[in-house]
């Protein structure tokens, strides 16, 4: 992956995480009650973004001089899996809130 690309999406993937930590604080947005379900989707999305910053920071591509070399940076690796791990706690937190808000499974 371009390191153009990937930059572009761990800005986004930062700011999805950030978003997600807002709506789980506030409970939703502005005046609108936002629901559990809501948050499972916006964090699978965001897991799943950072999967894909985890598995391509092995292989980010940059050109130089004409050239173009592959990089791995296991630092983003790691930021990455954070990342992950913040979102599947986040999905988690929102599955335990629709089963006690319906009552069961």
């Amino acid at each position: 992956m371009l390191i153009q690309i990937y930059l572009v999406l761990l800005v986004a993937a930062i700011i999805g995480t950030a978003a997600v930590f807002w709506v789980g604080s506030q409970g939703g947005v502005g005046g609108q009650d936002i629901g559990p379900r809501v948050g499972i989707l916006i964090s699978a999305g965001m897991f799943l973004l950072w999967g894909l910053l985890g598995i391509e920071s092995f292989e980010i591509v940059h050109t130089s001089g004409g050239s173009q070399f592959t990089e791995s940076y296991t630092e983003l690796a790691w930021l990455a899996a954070g990342g992950a791990l913040v979102s599947l706690l986040s999905m988690l937190q929102a599955a335990l809130q629709e089963v006690k808000r319906t009552g069961g499974i």
